[in-house]
C-alpha cells in the first residue's frame, strides 16, 4: 500500500466516522453561535466581530468563518458540520508531515490515531468548538514553517510563520503555548542556541498582547466570574494535576466519555490530593535522567502534552469551569504529544526486537506488526463512529450526559428547551401519523402538546434544583415562557420575575414580563416593561413592535408612532409593522380633524 493511498484512506476513515454528525442538526451553544447571532446577519456584523467585545471571547477567526459559512447556506448546519470534518483532516494531513520532520516514528499511524481518536469528537462533531480545529490548523502550519525555514534558512518562511500564529491565536488564544514548545523540539534536536532563542521572542510577544487581551476580559465578559469561580491558587494547583492524569487516562482508555463531566471536589489538604503532581514529577525526573539517550525524545512527547493542556489546567477562568473542570475539547492538541509519544516510543521497541523497519508505506515491517497497527486504527475508528452517534441531535447528546452525569443542570435545561423549541413540527408530524377523524386527531394532539409541554417543565424544574452558583435568568425566564403555554400565568410571571431581578439590564426578559403581563390584563405594567426594553436596546425589533401595538390598543396612537416607525426602519419588508404604523397615524389624523365640542 502506497504513501498516498494510506493518506487517502484515512481521509475517507474520518468521514465515515463523522458521518452520523455531518448528518446532523445543531447542538446546544451552536444556536447562540449561529442561529442567534446577530453578527452573522446584521450589515455591521464583520465590523463587530472584528472591532467590538460582544462576543464571549474574543475569537474573530472563528466567527469570520460562520459569517462567510451563513452566506453560503444560511442556518443549514450541515454545511458547518463538513468545514469541522474537513479542517481535521486537513491538521491529520499536516501532522503526518511534522511528525516525520521531527523524526517520529510510524508518523502516519500516529496521525491516524489522532484523526480517528474518541476524544476529538467533541472538537469536531459540535460547532461551537470550530476554534479547536481552526486554531489547530494554523498552530500546525506555524510549527510546519518554522520546521520548514530551520531547512532553507529563508524569511520568508519565517515572515509566514508570524502571520500564520497571529491567525492561530485570532482563533483560540490557547496556542499562545506555540513558542514554548517550539522551544522544547529545539532543545530535544539539539538545536536550540541564542539565535534561535531570539527568533522565538516575537512570537513570546504575541502570546503575551493575546493573553492580555483575553484572559481577564475574556473571564469577565464570557460569563467566568461569579463566586463559583472565587477559587484560591492551592485550590487551582490542585485540580491541574487531576485534570492532566484524567486527560491522560481518558487518552489511552477512551470510555465514558461525556460532553460534562461531573463536577470535582478536591480538597487542598488531603495529601492523597497530590498524587498525580507526584507521578508527574517522578516521569519527569526520570526522562531528564535519561535525556542523553531515549529521555529526550519522551521529554518531546510528554512536555508538548503538558505544555498545550497548560492553558485549561485550572489556573486561568473559563466559561467551562461551571460545568466541570474539565473536557474533552481540552485534549485535541496536546493528544498529539502523547499519542506520538507512545507510536515512536513501540516503533522504537519493534525496531530493536527486528519486527519493524521505518518505511512511509509500512511495507517493510515483519508480519502481523502492520496488521496489529491496522487493529488499533479499526479499533479507534469504531469508538469515534460510535461517539459521533450521540453528537447526532440535541435529544441524544442530553441523554448521554444525564445518563453519566445525572447532575447536570445543564443537559436537562438544554433537553427541556429542545422539547419546547421542536414542539411545533413534532406535533405537524405527529398528527400526520395518526388514522383517525379531523376531530379526534385535533384532540390526540393537543394532548400530545400538553404532554410535551410537561416534560419540558419537568426538565426545567429539575435544572433549577440541581443548579448551583451564580442564579441564571435564563432558566426562570425559559420556565415561564413554559408555563405560559400551558396557561399558568401567574406560576409564569413569578419566574419572569425573578429572571428580571437577576439581569435586570436585558430587554429580552423584559419584553417576556411584559407580555406576561400583557396576557393577564396589566396593560400599563405590560407598557413600562416594554418601555424599559426599548431603552434598554434600542434596536430590539420586538420590543419596539409590541410597545407600538400596545399603545395604540391602549388608545395612545400619538405614542405608539415613535416606536412603530423605528420598527418599520429595522424591519422594512414588514408588512404588518407597516399596516399597525398607517393605522396610528389615521387615528391621529382623525383626532386632530374632530371638531372640539362648544362650551356650555
Amino acid at each position: 500500500m502506497s504513501q498516498g493511498q494510506l493518506i487517502a484512506g484515512t481521509a475517507l476513515l474520518v468521514l465515515a466516522a463523522y458521518l452520523p454528525a455531518l448528518r446532523g442538526t445543531f447542538l446546544l451553544d451552536d444556536a447562540g453561535a449561529i442561529q442567534w447571532n446577530p453578527r452573522l446577519t446584521n450589515a455591521d456584523g464583520l465590523r463587530r466581530i472584528w472591532f467590538s467585545s460582544q462576543s464571549e471571547t474574543y475569537q474573530p477567526l472563528v466567527e469570520t468563518t460562520y459569517w462567510i459559512e451563513h452566506r453560503l447556506w444560511g442556518a443549514n448546519p450541515t454545511g458547518y458540520h463538513v468545514v469541522n470534518a474537513l479542517l481535521h483532516i486537513v491538521n491529520t494531513l499536516l501532522l503526518v508531515v511534522i511528525l516525520r520532520r521531527v523524526g517520529v516514528l510510524g508518523a502516519i499511524v500516529a496521525a491516524a490515531l489522532f484523526a480517528l481518536h474518541p476524544l476529538n469528537v467533541e472538537s469536531v462533531a459540535w460547532i461551537y468548538e470550530r476554534r479547536s480545529v481552526l486554531s489547530g490548523l494554523f498552530f500546525l502550519l506555524t510549527f510546519a514553517a518554522l520546521l520548514r525555514h530551520d531547512e532553507l534558512r529563508r524569511p520568508a518562511c519565517y515572515c509566514m510563520a508570524i502571520v500564520l500564529f497571529a491567525l492561530a491565536l485570532l482563533s483560540a488564544a490557547a496556542t499562545a503555548v506555540l513558542p514554548a514548545i517550539l522551544l522544547l523540539y529545539w532543545w530535544s534536536a539539539r538545536t536550540l542556541n541564542g539565535r534561535k532563542v531570539l527568533k522565538s521572542l516575537p512570537f513570546f510577544g504575541m502570546a503575551a498582547v493575546m493573553a492580555a487581551l483575553t484572559i481577564w476580559p475574556g473571564s469577565l465578559h464570557a460569563g467566568a466570574a461569579g463566586p463559583e469561580y472565587a477559587v484560591g491558587f492551592a485550590q487551582r494547583f490542585a485540580r491541574a494535576g487531576w485534570i492532566v492524569a484524567f486527560l491522560a487516562g481518558k487518552t489511552f482508555a477512551p470510555t465514558n466519555l461525556c460532553l460534562a463531566y461531573p463536577q470535582w471536589s478536591i480538597d487542598p489538604a488531603a495529601v492523597t490530593t497530590y498524587v498525580p503532581h507526584v507521578v508527574i514529577l517522578i516521569v519527569l525526573a526520570v526522562l531528564i535522567a535519561r535525556r542523553k539517550t531515549w529521555g529526550r525524545p519522551a521529554l518531546l512527547g510528554l512536555g508538548t502534552f503538558l505544555i498545550a493542556l497548560f492553558p485549561f489546567m485550572g489556573f486561568f477562568d473559563l466559561h467551562h469551569h461551571q460545568y466541570a473542570a474539565v473536557a474533552d475539547h481540552f485534549a485535541y492538541l496536546p493528544l498529539i504529544g502523547l499519542v506520538g509519544l507512545t507510536v515512536h516510543g513501540v516503533a522504537v521497541v519493534l525496531r530493536r526486537a527486528g519486527l519493524f523497519q521505518p518505511d512511509p508505506t509500512l511495507g517493510r515491517s515483519k508480519a502481523g506488526v502492520r496488521e496489529f497497527a491496522f487493529l488499533f486504527i479499526a479499533l479507534a475508528w469504531y469508538l469515534t463512529w460510535q461517539r459521533t452517534q450521540v453528537f447526532a441531535s440535541p435529544l441524544t447528546l442530553c441523554n448521554d450526559i444525564i445518563q453519566k452525569n445525572p447532575a447536570s443542570w445543564v443537559a436537562y435545561e438544554r433537553r427541556a428547551a429542545f422539547t419546547t423549541e421542536t414542539l411545533i413540527p413534532y406535533l405537524t408530524w405527529y398528527g400526520k401519523t395518526l388514522d383517525a377523524p379531523a376531530e379526534q386527531v385535533s384532540e390526540q394532539v393537543a394532548g400530545e402538546r400538553v404532554k410535551r409541554l410537561e416534560q419540558a417543565l419537568a426538565d426545567f424544574r429539575k435544572a433549577l434544583e440541581l443548579q448551583t452558583g451564580k442564579p441564571q435568568s435564563f432558566l426562570h425566564a425559559n420556565l415561564g415562557a413554559t408555563l405560559l403555554q400551558l396557561n399558568r400565568g401567574d406560576e409564569a410571571m413569578t419566574h419572569f420575575r425573578q429572571a428580571v431581578e437577576i439581569d435586570p439590564d436585558k430587554a429580552a426578559l423584559r419584553l417576556l414580563l411584559g407580555g406576561a403581563l400583557e396576557q393577564s390584563g396589566q396593560m400599563e405594567a405590560a407598557i413600562a416593561e416594554y418601555q424599559t426594553a426599548v431603552k434598554l436596546e434600542p434596536g430590539f425589533l420586538m420590543a419596539r413592535s409590541r410597545l407600538g401595538q400596545l399603545l395604540l390598543r391602549a388608545g395612545r396612537p400619538e405614542d405608539a408612532i415613535p416606536h412603530l416607525a423605528e420598527a418599520a426602519r429595522i424591519s422594512p419588508k414588514d408588512t404588518q409593522i407597516a399596516a399597525l404604523l398607517d393605522a396610528a397615524r389615521q387615528q391621529v389624523e382623525k383626532q386632530q380633524h374632530q371638531p372640539v365640542p362648544a362650551s356650555p
